[in-house]
């Protein structure tokens, strides 16, 4: 494991808690119960484990949608969710 990989690895412990907390423990898109982190640009992508780059989802949602056919769409979702949060607007 490279030093990067270990470093992300380490930052992901701390914002996978903050970005279930933030998101209220709800997916961001079906709001239902939500415990998986999604990395919005994925880690093989060259995507880091900050918070700006989380967003918590249900296991169908992460499955089905942001790995499925749409997942590009998705991921646009996602930074627009991201943008209000870090706006202070109102996510519901």
């Amino acid at each position: 494991m490279n030093k990067n990989t270990k470093q992300d690895r380490e930052l992901f412990r701390k914002t996978k808690r903050q970005a279930i907390e933030r998101d209220g423990n709800c997916c961001v898109i079906c709001g239902r119960y939500g415990c998986d982190v999604h990395h919005i640009i994925f880690r093989s992508q060259g995507g880091k484990s900050t918070l700006d780059n989380l967003v918590c989802l249900c296991r169908e949602c992460h499955n089905a949608k942001a790995h499925g056919a749409k997942a590009k769409e998705y991921r646009e979702f996602f930074q627009s969710y991201i943008d209000r949060v870090k706006g202070g607007e109102s996510t519901e």
